[in-house]
């Protein structure tokens, strides 16, 4: 059955009306009305349509598995509740978090290295949080750096398709983090004790079980 090339036109008129000139519009009209069918063809051939079009919740689980439940078993043999850690949201708020995901995610610190921007950033903000008297203040940096660190580990684990912890895993993450900036900030500039052996990662050198999915699921 053909298409009706002038109701066609009618709704071209009625969605460009106001965004085109109707000169422009007019000279135009044939080839906007052919790729009007050209669309309605693909939907026919294809059976697509704009209803099909995935939600941001349906897209989010082709990269990351779904859980039943929300439990974990940790390393000491204890089973928890466990929380999403929201990777692609921290990382689209911050920047610094981002480029943790990108790069500094397995950064380890050896003596006479250059510190990369980013970590005397982390290094920096570490401190801030620790000598800051506002608690406001002390608060919110100290959520941005937790939130870094989990992305970093989440990252050097290859988690991102069941980014789930338990509290007690994120607690040592968060903690193995600051200390680590710490020690490296006091590495880096003590030059009395001669050269320092080894190395310091930046994320921590261990990872508990994955989480087994068991009760309703939770976000963190």
């Amino acid at each position: 059955m053909p298409y009706n090339r002038d109701e066609i036109k009618k709704i071209i008129i009625k969605k460009y009306s106001k965004k085109i000139k109707r000169i422009i519009l007019d000279k135009n009209m044939n080839g906007l009305i052919d790729e009007h069918i050209e669309k309605l063809e693909f939907i026919k051939k294809y059976g697509d349509s704009v209803d099909d079009i995935p939600t941001k919740d349906q897209i989010k689980w082709w990269f990351q598995d779904e859980p039943t439940g929300m439990t974990v078993e940790t390393s000491s043999g204890k089973v928890e509740d466990a929380y999403e850690i929201q990777v692609d949201a921290i990382c689209l708020k911050d920047k610094l978090a981002s480029e943790v995901f990108k790069r500094l995610y397995k950064y380890k610190w050896k003596y006479g290295d250059k510190l990369p921007s980013g970590i005397q950033q982390l290094i920096h903000l570490t401190k801030l949080a620790e000598k800051t008297k506002n608690e406001k203040n002390k608060e919110a940096l100290q959520s941005r750096l937790a939130n870094i660190a989990l992305v970093g580990f989440i990252r050097q684990y290859h988690l991102e398709r069941s980014p789930y912890m338990a509290p007690s895993q994120i607690s040592k993450v968060i903690n193995f983090v600051r200390k680590a900036l710490l020690s490296i900030d006091k590495l880096a500039l003590n030059k009395n004790n001669g050269v320092v052996e080894g190395e310091v990662s930046v994320f921590p050198p261990f990872i508990d079980k994955n989480p087994e999915s068991k009760n309703d699921k939770r976000e963190a």
